[in-house]
């Protein structure tokens, strides 16, 4: 077996660092030369230097040649330095202004995610601004971004900021889904289910909680959930209503959680199981779901897999009409 003398192994390691330590400034330097601020037609190479940093949480260096693309004016740069502060992803520190600006540009070179967030910022209150966020949403819109058209959709649904108008509002939740944006698919399916503004459709209410449950939008899951309890547009199963409301449960959706307290309560399609019950609509009160609070306070007043106590049923009936349900309040 040969060995490598002690003096030939450091000549090694020395050219081995050497050739790093070149390959480290080759590659600086290559960055140089492809990202320049004079060149605007090096700003999708800034782009995707800039991506590759961010992709290995370095933000710093992220940042610095966002900043550089931007200034190229590459709108997604833009955008995405408004992310950087409006999350605080450098340094935990929180920039809403900063953020904004930087949106504010992006919007103007035709990115529809920088249009949404500055809307985002306005709607909420975290930025002083005169102009309507739904005038930004429809031009995220435009712009071919999914989560502005079902914010658009969402303020005509619900009159904000404008005169309600359904027609409009199923509309854009129609671009939102034909963009594949999973809650618009979602919005979508819920006006089928509800006959909001057209003739109820369940077939079409399957249809689209089925997509957006499918690429994560758990709200879609427990509608799609409820559809599968009682049959509604698809055979009734209480097996998948179950599965459903659980994948809702466990992403917090209160509602959901009290649906499969209410299936193990009265042994629909399942074992009554008193036990189970109570958990799930512990867990649908700790969610902030009306029904849920109310539902521990009935076990509470009956005495039902726990000891009776008026004291405790009382607060759960208090916390369930807080959180809107009439029928609680007057069991105070």
């Amino acid at each position: 077996m040969y060995k490598i003398n002690k003096k030939l192994r450091i000549l090694f390691i020395m050219i081995f660092i050497a050739f790093t330590n070149h390959y480290a400034q080759s590659f600086e330097k290559k960055e140089t030369i492809e990202c320049l601020k004079e060149k605007k037609e090096t700003k999708e190479n800034c782009f995707r230097i800039a991506e590759d940093y961010y992709n290995k949480k370095d933000i710093e260096k992220a940042k610095e040649y966002y900043e550089i693309a931007c200034i190229l004016d590459h709108g997604i740069s833009c955008g995405n330095l408004g992310i950087i502060y409006h999350y605080g992803e450098l340094n935990q520190k929180i920039d809403y202004n900063r953020a904004a600006s930087y949106y504010e540009k992006g919007c103007k070179l035709k990115d529809g995610l920088s249009c949404n967030n500055i809307a985002f910022l306005i709607e909420k209150g975290y930025i002083q601004s005169s102009d309507n966020p739904l005038d930004l949403y429809q031009i995220a819109c435009e712009y071919k971004f999914g989560m502005g058209c079902n914010n658009a959709g969402i303020f005509y649904l619900n009159g904000i900021n404008t005169e309600k108008d359904i027609i409009k509002a199923r509309e854009y939740f129609e671009k939102s889904c034909n963009l594949k944006f999973p809650k618009g698919c979602g919005n979508l399916g819920y006006i089928y289910d509800k006959g909001i503004g057209v003739e109820k459709n369940y077939n079409e209410a399957v249809k689209f909680y089925t997509f957006a449950c499918k690429n994560a939008d758990v709200w879609s899951c427990g509608n799609l959930g409820y559809l599968y309890e009682f049959g509604y547009g698809v055979e009734q199963n209480i097996d998948i209503a179950l599965r459903l409301y659980n994948i809702a449960c466990n992403q917090k959706d209160g509602w959901s959680c009290n649906n499969i307290g209410y299936i193990y309560d009265t042994g629909k399609g399942v074992e009554k199981n008193y036990k189970t019950a109570l958990e799930y609509y512990q867990l649908a009160c700790d969610y902030k779901d009306a029904l849920g609070c109310s539902n521990v306070g009935l076990y509470f007043e009956n005495g039902i897999q726990v000891e009776k106590d008026l004291n405790k049923a009382k607060m759960y009936f208090e916390l369930s009409c807080r959180l809107g349900n009439k029928n609680a309040c007057k069991k105070e």
